[in-house]
């Protein structure tokens, strides 16, 4: 099932944190640890890891973004999932009004 990857707190204080870069591209399947993707905040470059296995969906947000702390930064869905109906999933994960990058 689809679920989504939030921006994490790096740190106590952090409440928002800027994308650099995905290390991954839509479309690619990952394995949990694999690093998804680099944030920076005012005191390290740090890497968010996959939490599970799956394929990287959607990308959210665009490298360079300044994103608060839990906001959606990407989904992963299952591998073999059906993705065909792009609304149906954004909606059921409550991002009907997200706007998602291309894979």
């Amino acid at each position: 099932m689809a679920h989504v990857i939030r921006m994490p707190g790096i740190s106590a204080d952090s409440e928002e944190a800027v994308l650099l870069e995905w290390n991954i591209t839509s479309g690619t399947a990952i394995r949990a640890g694999d690093n998804l993707a680099t944030v920076e905040t005012e005191k390290a470059n740090v890497d968010i890891e996959a939490d599970g296995d799956g394929t990287l969906w959607r990308t959210l947000v665009e490298p360079g973004t300044t994103v608060a702390v839990g906001a959606p930064i990407a989904v992963i869905v299952d591998s073999g999932e059906n993705t065909d109906d792009e609304g149906a999933i954004l909606g059921a994960l409550g991002l009907g009004g997200a706007a998602p990058s291309a894979p």
